[in-house]
């Protein structure tokens, strides 16, 4: 059976892993571009726009998309139709008209917001506000992909729709007009939030349930928002104290600061993107399975290994980030942009450490942790604002990397305490393993600096040799269990077959 559900799970996160990738690639490009053809005080008001409409989507959501997301897996698809398109209107209508309501609130407080800010955000704002509520019912829409098992498409609206469509527009842009400014890039990302809503709608109604059609109203709106609240708030919490650094940075600094510290975050964020957001957007509906099925050993054991392999893939591009951060910085985003060549360092050894923790959240969802989900990220988030507060006048953006790096470390480690011991216990496990692996790569890859001539082919060709080194030695060492082996090589015979 675990080998079955691995399978999905294996299935899912190489569609997911695969498509990264290019994600990521097209948004470097993206933010190479801005960071060449606005000034770094527009980068900064650009990243506060995005900022504050990260923070309002979390609230429109209302936390739906979560609901949605545990519970559609569990209605069956030939019986509980009925029961499946009610979820899927209830998780349209609530976010649009939420995201109305937020974006009208703060389009009458929008000179307000320019005070708090130190800067004018007015007219760039409100081209972000039109696409609010669009977005918010576009999460949900993906969701509902990823929950009925169409990771791939589910994936490909993310890359059409945020990525190629948004680049190929800037680009004509470029080649056509000679003018440009901040707020052309702004409704170049508000027409392709729309174009992603478009999709969705598209691909749900004919691929996961027809829109059309009498519904079952299987759950009372307040069984809905009791569950879905709390996720609201939690996700609400977790944005600002992710971002809570760009808005502490935009009061207490200044735009240009934002940028730099902004660009360095990206790059440092793809170390949980390409580990842990790979595997756990698709694993709760398996973890729900056990759990109703009161398989808690396996839920235990799934855990271990997502964790082990989560770091498996973190640890050369931490380790590539750290030591090469000058070199990242410069041929990505330019000159300029080093001077957030230690927020990339903190960042990176603060995401590491995350990431050993491994998809913690979304086994506290499948366990109806969401209240202790919401307290305990509150907590950091009031933390987080305080060490903001205090650091950020005194060492800069590193003082909000250091904030926002420990916040999502004391949050994870909050959480993984509210579980059974049985994932403590594995937790502790796995740290021999982690501290093999990050030896290995770090012999490796400090190693490859001693060789290091300043050229862009250099540079590439290090880090590549570098990773399949370190993936070479661990597999012949004690830092992949026998048992990881024998499951792995399971599953690339059920995966074959």
């Amino acid at each position: 059976m675990l080998i079955t559900d691995f399978r999905k799970l294996i299935y899912g996160s190489l569609i997911t892993f695969s498509l990264n990738p290019i994600i990521f690639f097209f948004g470097f490009l993206w933010n190479m571009i801005l960071t060449r053809i606005l000034t770094p005080f527009d980068v900064g008001r650009y990243s506060l726009c995005i900022t504050i409409f990260g923070i309002l989507a979390a609230i429109s959501n209302l936390g739906i998309d979560s609901f949605l997301f545990r519970h559609y897996p569990l209605l069956d698809k030939n019986t509980d139709i009925k029961g499946r398109r009610f979820l899927l209107l209830i998780s349209i209508f609530f976010p649009f008209l939420s995201g109305i309501l937020s974006g009208t609130f703060i389009f009458i407080f929008r000179y307000k917001i320019n005070d708090i800010l130190n800067t004018h955000l007015d007219n760039l704002l409100n081209i972000f506000l039109i696409a609010l509520p669009f977005y918010t019912v576009s999460y949900s829409l993906i969701k509902a992909l990823l929950a009925e098992g169409y990771a791939f498409r589910a994936q490909l609206v993310n890359l059409l729709s945020t990525r190629l469509i948004p680049f190929s527009i800037l680009l004509s842009l470029l080649k056509f007009k000679k003018i440009y400014n901040v707020n052309d890039v702004a409704l170049i990302y508000s027409i392709s939030v729309i174009l992603m809503f478009i999709v969705s709608i598209y691909w749900v109604n004919k691929y996961v349930c027809s829109f059309k059609g009498p519904f079952d109203k299987i759950f009372t709106i307040k069984e809905i928002f009791a569950f879905s609240i709390p996720i609201m708030f939690s996700s609400l919490f977790s944005i600002m104290f992710l971002w809570s650094d760009n808005l502490m940075l935009g009061i207490l600094s200044s735009s240009d600061n934002v940028a730099y510290y902004n660009m360095s975050y990206l790059l440092s964020a793809m170390i949980k993107n390409f580990s842990l957001l790979a595997i756990q957007t698709l694993l709760l509906p398996i973890l729900m399975k056990y759990y109703g099925e009161s398989k808690n050993d396996n839920i235990v054991e799934v855990y271990g290994i997502t964790s082990r392999l989560a770091f498996l893939i973190s640890v050369p591009i931490a380790l590539f980030f750290i030591i090469y951060r000058k070199e990242m910085l410069v041929y990505i985003f330019g000159n300029k942009y080093i001077i957030g060549h230690r927020v990339l360092e903190i960042l990176s050894i603060m995401f590491l450490i995350r990431v050993s923790i491994g998809p913690i959240s979304t086994i506290a969802i499948a366990y109806a942790k969401t209240p202790w989900i919401m307290i305990s990220t509150f907590i950091v988030l009031i933390l987080n604002v305080l060490g903001n507060y205090i650091l950020i006048p005194l060492i800069g953006i590193a003082g909000a990397a250091l904030c926002t790096g420990s916040s999502e470390i004391l949050s994870a480690i909050l959480i993984l305490f509210k579980l059974p011991i049985d994932f403590i216990r594995q937790f502790n496990k796995n740290i021999y393993r982690y501290v093999i692996n990050l030896f290995i790569a770090s012999c490796i890859f400090y190693g490859s600096k001693l060789f290091y001539n300043d050229n862009l082919v250099n540079f590439l060709f290090s880090g590549i040799l570098c990773t399949l080194i370190f993936y070479i030695i661990i597999s012949k060492s004690p830092a992949i269990s026998k048992s990881d082996k024998e499951l792995f090589k399971k599953l690339i015979k059920n995966l074959k077959n």
